[in-house]
């Protein structure tokens, strides 16, 4: 099974304003194509999927502040773009525009890059300061980061039916919120209760195809009076459920033995032909340099057979495996690898996102 997959493109889209005469989309986006950083001279636009014709672009525009976080990113000095769309040419059906899921696409030359999204001021409550620490202090940049990845990579669409393995405080859940259709089905399971009871306050009564579970497995860091072993727990799930199953800093957390568990649970409840996109820290030779030379956020240096870890008073607080053993249990299991980007954690100057990102695909029979 071929899915094409978009160009490569860096960036980043926010609603800049919205009053009674137009929304102003503001971002940056740069494309790398045929090996060249090149800027993107045009975009597709689409508002809660409706697609928008009228509307003023300017790009190429001056982006200091880039520049200055990115200095290695080569265009990054030019790379900012301004969207204004005049509400009056807007159908009526897409009133009122809060709450809407915009999504633009770049264009580049034949060829379409990779979606950025962003939400036209959201009324679903956030989470507490305190419980989005407890998922690493950033919320809504990061589930719309992640929303395009799956969108992306994993090429998922309004209609399917998801599972967030290790779901957190909803932070996927919050964008997928505006994406999925109502009669897609979303799945959620965490074992911090706290997490889960936001969750089921306030995402589920809002949108009631969505469903969070918590489960008691045992982990040092998390949940350290579980009672159930990752390599014994069984998703609760039926087989073949899900079109896309997403783990984001999860493997992190799990060692090797457990990871290839989760990965037959993944399989077993997975349809044929679904996607499964996971975050991880995979030891390659570049990234073992990098650990080498003290350039890298995660020390993993201590070798516990089949994963390293940061810490061996507290190995789960931070896990990475060599490359080739993920690449086995992908392998090992039937699935076929769509995609793998490399992330920033170990200090490398090319990279996607903070960790490594692989997406499997269930092959049919």
């Amino acid at each position: 099974m071929h899915l094409e997959q978009p160009i490569t493109t860096k960036g980043w889209l926010n609603v800049a304003d919205m009053n009674n005469e137009a929304l102003k989309l503001v971002g940056w986006l740069i494309s790398s194509f045929d090996n060249l950083d090149r800027l993107v001279p045009g975009f597709q636009v689409k508002i809660s999927n409706h697609p928008i014709i009228t509307f003023d672009l300017e790009t190429n525009l001056p982006s200091p502040k880039l520049k200055k976080v990115f200095p290695q990113l080569s265009g990054a000095e030019n790379a900012q773009f301004r969207i204004n769309i005049p509400l009056h040419t807007l159908p009526l059906n897409l009133y009122p525009l809060q709450d809407s899921l915009v999504e633009i696409t770049p264009i580049l030359d034949t060829n379409v890059g990779q979606s950025l999204f962003a939400i036209v001021e959201p009324s679903l409550a956030q989470p507490s300061i305190e419980d989005i620490n407890t998922i690493g202090g950033v919320f809504l940049p990061v589930g719309l980061e992640f929303l395009a990845y799956l969108v992306n990579y994993a090429h998922l669409k309004p209609t399917d039916h998801i599972l967030d393995i290790g779901c957190g405080v909803g932070r996927m859940a919050y964008t997928l919120a505006y994406y999925l259709e109502p009669t897609a089905k979303y799945e959620g399971f965490d074992i911090v209760e706290n997490l889960i009871q936001w969750n089921q306050d306030n995402i589920t009564p809002q949108f009631p195809n969505f469903h969070f579970q918590k489960v008691n497995i045992q982990n040092t860091w998390y949940n350290p009076t579980g009672n159930i072993a990752a390599q014994d727990f069984q998703f609760p799930y039926a087989d073949a459920s899900f079109d896309v199953i997403f783990l984001t800093s999860v493997f992190t957390h799990l060692r090797g033995y457990e990871t290839a568990h989760y990965l037959d649970e993944i399989k077993r409840v997975l349809k044929p032909g679904g996607r499964c996109l996971f975050t991880c820290f995979l030891i390659t030779a570049e990234s073992q340099e990098l650990i080498d030379a003290g350039k890298s956020s995660q020390n993993l240096i201590h070798n516990l057979g089949d994963c390293l870890t940061s810490s061996l008073e507290n190995p789960e607080l931070a896990i990475g495996f060599p490359e080739s053993f993920v690449e086995s249990l992908i392998s090992d299991r039937g699935f076929s690898l769509l995609s793998k980007n490399y992330g920033s954690w170990c200090g490398r100057q090319e990279f996607t996102t903070y960790q490594d990102m692989v997406v499997i695909l269930k092959n049919f029979p």
